[in-house]
């Protein structure tokens, strides 16, 4: 099942309780697909990540990644299909880095500062679906994406655990990544897609 047959037949019942306008309507769809997308990647990645007994560093990777791609945003595949594949490969492929690669500290100063400079010219990267059309909030969340790139980075500089030292290191050039114009450009995908209502505005003005 796609998320969005998931989507169609779970918003039935909650109109049944619930008045919706429009926009809450599309916003509450939205939801019960990201909702299903994410239910459906965690449970195949917790399989996969078992049966190679990588569990507990994709778990880490999972949660320090998952906390700067909340402010920091980024791309979502078109289908719910694709993006279980391609994130069941990701995430359990940088497990793998994770755990058996020793990165020197010159090319961890690298990442760090790509990683800053992404953050600072592309962070908050919206979708589509979910344009973020607020001035503030994008603010707001590039500031805090910042200061989470920053404390990744200091944790970078003092953490002796490699395994831990590298999931923050690989979160921090993964969301660089799925942020950036070309990444979106690679698949397809619309970038600023805020500017779709900014522009809208203008015209009615």
């Amino acid at each position: 099942m796609s998320s969005r047959k998931f989507a169609n037949k779970i918003m039935p019942f909650l109109e049944k309780y619930n008045s919706y306008t429009d926009k809450e309507r599309i916003l509450a769809h939205y939801g019960l697909e990201a909702i299903y997308i994410l239910i459906t990647k965690f449970i195949v990645v917790t399989i996969i990540s078992l049966f190679l007994g990588i569990t507990k560093e994709m778990y880490m990777l999972l949660l320090f990644y998952g906390i700067v791609r909340f402010y920091a945003g980024g791309m979502h595949l078109s289908s719910s299909r694709e993006c279980l594949i391609f994130s069941t490969i990701i995430f359990i492929g940088v497990t793998y880095l994770c755990i058996y690669t020793n990165m020197n500290i010159s090319y961890r100063i690298i990442i760090a500062g790509f990683s800053i400079s992404s953050f600072a010219l592309f962070s908050p990267a919206d979708t589509h679906k979910k344009p973020l059309i607020r001035e503030n909030e994008r603010i707001k969340r590039k500031i805090i994406s910042l200061v989470v790139c920053f404390a990744f980075i200091i944790g970078i500089i003092f953490i002796k655990s490699i395994i831990l030292l590298n999931v923050l290191t690989y979160s921090l050039l993964l969301a660089s990544f799925i942020i950036a114009p070309y990444t979106y450009k690679l698949f397809n995908q619309p970038y600023n897609n805020y500017m779709a209502y900014v522009n809208y505005k203008r015209k009615e003005n």
